[in-house]
């Protein structure tokens, strides 16, 4: 009877545990977010991070831009970290890509999110942006 209940205790002891770890893998996860997933929708929890990569070619000068009115910063994403990995091969058009690191810092709600992949032509006057692509992303914090 004695050994029963101590392996009752046991049992439940290493269920509460599993679920403890079950809970904290869910609440730090990660969103990862590539090309394919331009025009998505994607839930995450206040304080998820979100690594988002996406192709970039920076010997065309092409390269990945934030829109003005959709920029994380202010729209409750913060950027933690942005970085440019060039192709494994140094040839002129070999595509590298650009990764974000980013952190849900705002209230629940719902963000719009977009970046553009262009260049900066400076003819004709006055230098404008040429766009090339369009990345966007909708995130409901939750």
């Amino acid at each position: 009877m004695r050994v029963a209940r101590l392996l009752s205790i046991a049992v439940v002891v290493v269920f509460l545990a599993g679920c403890g770890q079950a809970h904290r893998q869910t609440q730090h996860s990660t969103l990862q977010l590539t090309v394919k997933d331009n025009r998505k929708e994607f839930t995450i929890r206040p304080h998820g991070e979100i690594v988002l990569t996406l192709p970039s070619d920076r010997s065309t000068r092409y390269r990945w831009q934030w829109t003005a009115e959709r920029s994380p910063m202010g729209a409750g994403l913060r950027t933690i970290s942005h970085r440019y990995i060039p192709p494994a091969k140094s040839a002129p058009g070999a595509a590298g890509v650009e990764t974000w690191r980013l952190r849900a810092v705002g209230n629940e709600g719902i963000m719009v999110q977009g970046l553009v992949f262009g260049r900066l032509l400076s003819q004709p006057r006055p230098r404008h942006w040429s766009v090339a692509r369009r990345f966007d992303f909708y995130i409901v914090v939750s």
